[in-house]
C-alpha cells in the first residue's frame, strides 16, 4: 500500500513540528552567539545564521558606534566593502530611515529624504524587499541588520515576531565585548532572553489538539442471524471467522422433539381423518353420527394446523447462511444444549470488504472534536500506515471498557475502501479538535491530573 497523501490534519501537524524545531534552533543560535570569543565571529554568526530562523538573499550589518552608520559586513563575503557603489547606496539609505531604532519593512515612506533613490535601488534587479532591524545594547541602537530578499520575496510581519528573540540574543551578545560588561548581568540576560522566546513560542503558536484513542475494526452493516424457534440447539456448524457461502449451514437444533412432534402430528391427522369417513358413511343411516360430522370437521382442521405448524418447525431445525461472508460468534461450544428464544441473537454473517472502525475515546479526553475533519487511523498490525476516517457519531453517554477504563464509544467509516483491513484489527486512532495554544497543548494533561490530585 502506498503511504497516504498530506492531509490537512497532518499540514497542522507540521507546523507544530516547525514551531519547535524553530524554538530549538534560536535557542541554539543564542548559546552559540555567547559562546563567540571575538568580535569579528559574531559579526560573522549574525550576517551567515540568522538565515537558520529566517530566509534572506542578502545580509548587512552596520554599526551606530561612530558618527555615522558603517558597515561590519556582509553575508557570504569576507570582509567589508566600505567603498563599493552599491555600500554608499545603503549607508544614504540607512542615513535617511525616519526611525531606525524600530524593526520594520521599508518602503518610500519610511524615509526622511531619499525617497527616489530608495523607488531606484528597490525598481532594479533583484527588486529587493528590505527588513530593518536594529539591535540595541544597554537600551542604545549600537547594531542594524539590513535583511534582503530578491525577486518578489517579501516579509511577513511575524517574521519579525520570531526574529526579535533571537536579535535580542545579539544585543547581549554584543555588549559582551564592552568595558563595561560583567559576567553575571550577562547570565541574567541570557537567562531572560531564552525564557522569553520560549514563552512567547508556547502562546503564539497554536495547533490542533490531538487526542489519541483506541480503535478496532469491525464489520459494517452485517447481518444478524436469530434463532428462528424457541427450542435446544444441537450444534454451530461454523467456528468464528470462518468464510461461508450462501446457504452453508450455520447451527441446527436437537431434532428429537421437533420430529416426535411432527409424527404425531400426523398420526392426529390420519385419526381425524378416519373418524371423519367413518361419521360420514354412518351418518346415512344413524342420526347421531350425522351431528358428529362437524365436530369431527372442525378437529381434522385443527389437527392439520397442528401438523402445518410441525412441518413448519421441522423445516427450521437448520439455519443456513444468508449470503457469503464471514461468521462472527463468540465460543461456538457454549451453544451446545443451550435453549434459546425465538429472535435470540446466536451469530452474524458479514461481507469482509465491508468493515468501519469504533473508538474508545477516553473520559478525559472527549473535548470537542470537528466531525468533518478526518482522523488517522494507525493498526497494530501496520504501524506505518495510516489510514484516514470519517466519524459518524460519538456517544452522548459513557460506557467500561474490557480494559476498565471509562470512556465513549464512536464509530467512524473509511475515507477510502480499506479491502485489505481484516476484522478484529486493533489500533490507535488520533482525533483532532479545535486550535489552541502550545502551552496548553502541553499542560493539558499534566493540569487535569494536577486538578484531580488536589481535589480542585
Amino acid at each position: 500500500m502506498t503511504a497516504p497523501q498530506p492531509n490537512q490534519q497532518q499540514i497542522s501537524s507540521k507546523e507544530a513540528l516547525y514551531a519547535l524545531n524553530l524554538l530549538t534552533v534560536i535557542n541554539k543560535l543564542t548559546l552559540k552567539t555567547f559562546s563567540v570569543k571575538e568580535r569579528n565571529d559574531l559579526i560573522f554568526l549574525i550576517l551567515n545564521d540568522t538565515i537558520q530562523v529566517v530566509r534572506y538573499d542578502r545580509a548587512a550589518l552596520w554599526s551606530f558606534e561612530y558618527q555615522s552608520p558603517k558597515l561590519l559586513g556582509v553575508s557570504g563575503q569576507s570582509g567589508a566593502q566600505s567603498t563599493t557603489d552599491i555600500a554608499k547606496k545603503w549607508k544614504n539609505l540607512v542615513e535617511n530611515i525616519t526611525d531606525s531604532t524600530v524593526p520594520q519593512i521599508l518602503n518610500a515612506e519610511l524615509f526622511s529624504k531619499g525617497k527616489e533613490e530608495w523607488e531606484a535601488y528597490t525598481g532594479a534587479a533583484p527588486h529587493p524587499s528590505v527588513l530593518w532591524f536594529p539591535i540595541m545594547v544597554n537600551g542604545k541602537k549600537k547594531l542594524g541588520l539590513w535583511l534582503e530578499r530578491w525577486n518578489g520575496g517579501t516579509w511577513a510581519p511575524q517574521e519579525a515576531e520570531i526574529l526579535n528573540f533571537l536579535i535580542q540574543a545579539y544585543g547581549l551578545a554584543w555588549a559582551n565585548f564592552s568595558p563595561k560588561f560583567a559576567i553575571h548581568k550577562f547570565r541574567n540576560r541570557l537567562l531572560w532572553a531564552l525564557g522569553l522566546s520560549a514563552l512567547a513560542l508556547l502562546f503564539l503558536v497554536r495547533i490542533p489538539l490531538r487526542i489519541v484513542a483506541p480503535c478496532e475494526v469491525i464489520p459494517k452493516d452485517p447481518i444478524l442471524v436469530t434463532a428462528p424457534l424457541e427450542d435446544i440447539v444441537d450444534s454451530v456448524k461454523v467456528k468464528p471467522g470462518e468464510q461461508v457461502k450462501r446457504g452453508e449451514i450455520l447451527f441446527e437444533y436437537d431434532k428429537r422433539v421437533a420430529l416426535q412432534t411432527l409424527k404425531i402430528a400426523e398420526d392426529q391427522v390420519k385419526v381425524a381423518q378416519q373418524d371423519l369417513t367413518r361419521s360420514k358413511t354412518m351418518a346415512f343411516t344413524d342420526e347421531k353420527a350425522l351431528e358428529e360430522v362437524t365436530v369431527l370437521e372442525a378437529k381434522l382442521k385443527k389437527e392439520e394446523a397442528n401438523l402445518q405448524l410441525a412441518r413448519y418447525r421441522a423445516s427450521q431445525l437448520v439455519v443456513h447462511s444468508p449470503l457469503d461472508g464471514v461468521t462472527i460468534l463468540e465460543n461456538p461450544d457454549e451453544w451446545r444444549g443451550k435453549p434459546v428464544k425465538v429472535g435470540e441473537k446466536v451469530l452474524m454473517v458479514s461481507d469482509p470488504k465491508k468493515t468501519k472502525v469504533r473508538l474508545w475515546i477516553p473520559e478525559g479526553d472527549n473535548v470537542a472534536l470537528d466531525m468533518n475533519k478526518p482522523i488517522e487511523i494507525f493498526l497494530n498490525v501496520t504501524p506505518t500506515v495510516t489510514r484516514e476516517a470519517k466519524l459518524n457519531f460519538i456517544s452522548n453517554a459513557s460506557s467500561v471498557t474490557s480494559q476498565n477504563l471509562v470512556a465513549f464509544m464512536a464509530e467512524a467509516d473509511w475515507v477510502k475502501p480499506q479491502e485489505d483491513v481484516r476484522l478484529g484489527l486493533k489500533g490507535s486512532a488520533i482525533l483532532y479538535g479545535e486550535k489552541v495554544t502550545l502551552f496548553y497543548w502541553i499542560m493539558r494533561k499534566p493540569w487535569a491530573t494536577f486538578r484531580n490530585f488536589i481535589g480542585f
